[in-house]
């Protein structure tokens, strides 16, 4: 019987970790793990964003205002007219809090991507899974998986790389225009 409670134990113990090890951990793409990370390396902006997402012969359009500071990262993502689709706030301390419109799909993967296009590639690297890596340039980043692209990055200007930028997930045939509004 002991045996059987130490298998069953040691059972656990090997699923538990094979979960995130966080709540602050999200899946992208082929199920690559990526973990948020703090704001402490990332100079504090604010921001408003029109996102154009394509998929297939569907295109929506989104709204996003952002802030980050020493704190953490809050974010509103709404329909062109306005509903707000998901409200979330990443302290760097404590629970991310979200509301979002629906359950099938995680408003996290919205911070994961804002960090993935904004953050330092060290942290960047910090947040992915050990199976899968960032290759970082000053006008494209690259999440690969086995050699294969998983998220690309494309900024538009070098001086000012987030005012517009290209996200492609060639694995589910989605590309994201991102603007900065004035």
């Amino acid at each position: 019987m002991l045996k059987q409670w130490l298998i069953l134990a040691a059972c656990l113990l090997l699923a538990a970790c094979s979960r995130p090890s966080s709540p602050r951990c999200t899946a992208l793409p082929d199920n690559v793990q990526y973990c948020l990370q703090a704001t402490t390396q990332v100079s504090p902006f604010a921001g408003q964003q029109k996102v154009t997402v394509t998929m297939k012969q569907t295109q929506e359009t989104l709204l996003t205002s952002t802030e980050v500071d020493a704190a953490g990262v809050r974010m509103v993502m709404l329909s062109p007219l306005g509903q707000t689709l998901a409200n979330i706030n990443m302290p760097n301390e404590g629970a991310i809090q979200v509301e979002q419109q629906g359950k099938h799909w995680d408003a996290r993967w919205l911070l994961a991507l804002l960090q993935v296009t904004r953050w330092p590639a060290s942290q960047v690297r910090e947040g992915l899974s050990r199976n899968a890596e960032l290759h970082d340039s000053p006008m494209q980043r690259e999440i690969l998986l086995n050699g294969n692209v998983i998220i690309d990055v494309k900024f538009q200007f070098e001086d000012n790389p987030y005012q517009k930028l290209i996200v492609r997930f060639p694995a589910l045939g989605m590309q994201m225009d991102i603007e900065t509004l004035e």
